[in-house]
């Protein structure tokens, strides 16, 4: 397997802001290398509103520290984890994600 991408991982965190409300955010965790594999792009709407979607695979070295709650970036565009595989050998994690042409 080439695993010849550069990956960012970022975990999430919680905050309080000046109003004392609850803030989402992501801190980077780790960098890796990865490989990646694409699933399934599609075109849809949704509420009046065209959007399009991609579900890809990520390959990585063995990690049990990504959690489903976690985002992984790539060549600038985030990508959100639906599924973690690990494969009977622990050698490599397969990370499942996708990314939504316009979320921010």
């Amino acid at each position: 397997m080439n695993l010849d991408r550069r990956l960012e991982l970022y975990q999430e965190t919680t905050s309080r802001n000046n109003s004392g409300q609850y803030v989402k955010a992501y801190e980077l965790t780790d960098t890796v290398w990865g490989a990646l594999n694409p699933l399934v792009s599609t075109e849809t709407f949704e509420a009046n509103q065209k959007y399009g979607y991609a579900v890809v695979q990520f390959v990585i070295r063995y990690n049990t520290a990504v959690k489903h709650s976690w985002q992984l970036k790539h060549n600038g565009d985030k990508y959100n984890v639906l599924g973690i595989l690990h494969n009977n050998r622990r050698v490599y994690t397969t990370l499942v994600c996708k990314i939504r042409d316009n979320d921010t």
